[in-house]
C-alpha cells in the first residue's frame, strides 16, 4: 500500500509541475502581449501626435499659431461660396508691416518674431468675432471678413487695425513702433472669385505703402495697373543698374562767409534710353521695398569719391561730396567696412566725404545706428543729419550723436519770410548746433530774403535753386572755374537738356534729396 500511495504522490507531484508549466507560459504569454499591445497603443499614439503636428504644420503659422497661406485659401475659397448662394459680401484685407525688416535686421530675428507675435494678436483683437487673422509668411498678414454690410464696415475696422498696430511696445527692453499697410477687396463689389479678391487686395496694399504707408487703401481698377508699373519698373531698374543708365547730379553747397562753392551733395538720377529721366520720387521708392537701394546707393558713393577726386585734383583744393544713407543700407552690420573698402578703392580721403542720414531713420533705430555712425565719424568721415527737425527726437540729443553737420529740412525754410515760429526754430538749431561745435546748412534756399534771414541767423552753408539747381558732371568743372563771390543765380547756370520725350526740363522736377 505504501508503494502505490509513493507512486499516487510522484505521479501527483509531476502533474502540479507539468500544471506549474503551463500556468508559467500562460502568464509569460499574457506579460509579452501586454508588452507588445503597450507598444503598439505607444506607437499608435507616436503616430497621432506626428498625424497632429503635421497637420499643426500644414494649417497653422508656428511663431504666430495664427492660421497660415494654406489653411487662408481653403476658408476664403469657401467664405466665397457660401457668400455666392446667400448673396452676401466677404472682404479680404491684406495687411504688411511697415518697416518691420529694418527691426528684424537691426535686432535680430528673436525681436522681429516676437514683435509677429504680438502684430497677430493686435489684428486678432482689432476684429470681430468668428473672422480670421492669418499669417501668409513674412511680415504679411491676410484677413478674412465675412458677412460684411459693404465698405464702410470693412474700413472702420481697417482703421481699427492701423490705430492698435501703431501702439509703442517693449519687446528685450527695445522700444519699437511699426505700423501697417493695409489694402482691402470685395467680393462680389470688386472681384469676382476668390484669386482676384487675394490679388486685388494685394495691389490695394501697395498702394497704401505708395500713399505714404500707415494707411488703408480699398481696391480699384487703377491699382492693378499700378501694381503692372511697378514691377516693370523694378525689372527695369536692374536692367538700368547693369547697363550703367544711372547718373549723378551735383548740387552745390556755398558757402556762407566765403560765397565759394566746395562741397556738393550727390544725388541719384536715372536717364533711361527710352524713356529720359525718370524722377527720383518713381524709382528711389521701388528701390527701397526690392533690396535694389543698396547696390544702387554703393554704386553713387563709389561713383561720388572718384568723382570728387578728379575734380579736386583740377581745381587744386580738397573738394567734398554729401552721399545720402538709406534705411537698407545702414542697417547691415558690414555697412562701414564697405564704406572703407570704397575709399581704399577710389584713393578718396575720409575726410572728403560726407555721409547723410535722415533725422528719422537714426531715431527709429539709435541704438545700433549711433555706434556704426561712431565707427564712421572716428574713421574720419563727415556725418550730416538730414531733414532735421521734422522726427522725434530732442535737440539735446544732437550732444549724443557724432555729427558734423545739421541739415535744417526744407519746411523751415520755405516760410521763413512770413512765418516767424519758421524763423525761431531755425535760429535755435543754428545756435545750438554751433554750441556744440556742429555746422549747419539750410537747405531748398530759393530767393535773396531766405538768404538774408538764414545769413542772419548764423547758417554756415546754402544749398537751394537760388544758388544751382543739381548739376550734371560735365556742368560742374564749369561752375568750379568761376570766382564766386557773390551766390549765383539759378540762371546763371548752365542746366541739362530738355528731356523730349515728357517735355519737362530735368532741372524743374521733384530734385529734393533722397537716399542715395
Amino acid at each position: 500500500f505504501g508503494s502505490v500511495v509513493a507512486v499516487i504522490l510522484v505521479l501527483v507531484a509531476l502533474l502540479i509541475m507539468r500544471l506549474a508549466r503551463g500556468i508559467n507560459a500562460m502568464i509569460a504569454s499574457l506579460e509579452s502581449y501586454n508588452v507588445n499591445l503597450l507598444a503598439e497603443l505607444d506607437e499608435r499614439k507616436r503616430v497621432e501626435r506626428r498625424l497632429d503636428q503635421l497637420d499643426q504644420l500644414a494649417h497653422f503659422d508656428p511663431v504666430t499659431l495664427l492660421s497660415n497661406r494654406n489653411m487662408f485659401q481653403k476658408k476664403l475659397d469657401l467664405a466665397v461660396e457660401l457668400s455666392r448662394q446667400a448673396n452676401t459680401t466677404v472682404a479680404v484685407l491684406f495687411v504688411d508691416l511697415d518697416n518691420f525688416k529694418l527691426v528684424n535686421d537691426s535686432y535680430g530675428h528673436h525681436i522681429g518674431d516676437k514683435l509677429l507675435q504680438t502684430a497677430g494678436e493686435r489684428l486678432t483683437q482689432s476684429v470681430r468675432a468668428g473672422d480670421m487673422v492669418c499669417r501668409l509668411g513674412g511680415d504679411e498678414f491676410a484677413i478674412i471678413l465675412e458677412h460684411v454690410s459693404g465698405g464702410a464696415v470693412v474700413g472702420k475696422i481697417a482703421e481699427k487695425l492701423i490705430s492698435n498696430l501703431t501702439k509703442p511696445l517693449r519687446l528685450d527692453g527695445h522700444e519699437v513702433v511699426v505700423s501697417g499697410s493695409i489694402g482691402a477687396a470685395l467680393y462680389p463689389d470688386d472681384a469676382d472669385s476668390a484669386e482676384a479678391l487675394v490679388r486685388f487686395a494685394d495691389s490695394a496694399m501697395y498702394a497704401a505703402k505708395g500713399d505714404g504707408k500707415n494707411t488703408w487703401r480699398r481696391f480699384d481698377p487703377v491699382m492693378a495697373t499700378q501694381t503692372t508699373r511697378r514691377l516693370t519698373l523694378e525689372n527695369q531698374m536692374r536692367r538700368g543698374l547693369e547697363a550703367g543708365h544711372f547718373e549723378v547730379h551735383y548740387q552745390p553747397q556755398v558757402d556762407t562767409a566765403s560765397g565759394t562753392a566746395d562741397s556738393f551733395e550727390a544725388l541719384a538720377r536715372w536717364n533711361d534710353p527710352e524713356q529720359g529721366y525718370i524722377s527720383p520720387a518713381q524709382f528711389i521708392p521701388v528701390a527701397e521695398e526690392s533690396g535694389l537701394i543698396r547696390p544702387l546707393g554703393e554704386w553713387v558713393l563709389r561713383t561720388a569719391c572718384r568723382q570728387i577726386m578728379e575734380w579736386s585734383k583740377a581745381a587744386g583744393r580738397p573738394l567734398k561730396v554729401a552721399v545720402n544713407v538709406s534705411a537698407r543700407q545702414l542697417v547691415h552690420a558690414d555697412f562701414p567696412d564697405c564704406v572703407k573698402a570704397i575709399l581704399a578703392e577710389t584713393g578718396c580721403p575720409p575726410a572728403q566725404i560726407e555721409l547723410e542720414i535722415t533725422e528719422s531713420l537714426l531715431m527709429q533705430n539709435f541704438d545700433k545706428t549711433r555706434p556704426m555712425l561712431q565707427v564712421l565719424h572716428d574713421y574720419g568721415i563727415c556725418i550730416a543729419i538730414d531733414d532735421f527737425g521734422t522726427g522725434y527726437s530732442s535737440m539735446s540729443q544732437l550732444k549724443n550723436i557724432p555729427i558734423t553737420k545739421l541739415k535744417i529740412d526744407k519746411r523751415f525754410v520755405d516760410n521763413i519770410e512770413t512765418d516767424r515760429d519758421d524763423l525761431t526754430i531755425a535760429s535755435a538749431m543754428a545756435g545750438l548746433a554751433h554750441n556744440l561745435d556742429i555746422r549747419v546748412i539750410a537747405e531748398g534756399v530759393e530767393n535773396e530774403g531766405q538768404v538774408t534771414l538764414l545769413r542772419q541767423s548764423h547758417c554756415d552753408v546754402f544749398q537751394g535753386y537760388y544758388f544751382s539747381r543739381p548739376l550734371h558732371p560735365d556742368a560742374v568743372p564749369e561752375f568750379l572755374a568761376r570766382k564766386v563771390n557773390t551766390p549765383l543765380l539759378a540762371s546763371e547756370v548752365r542746366l541739362p537738356a530738355v528731356n523730349k520725350d515728357t517735355n519737362i526740363d530735368i532741372a524743374e522736377r521733384d530734385l529734393s534729396p533722397v537716399p542715395g
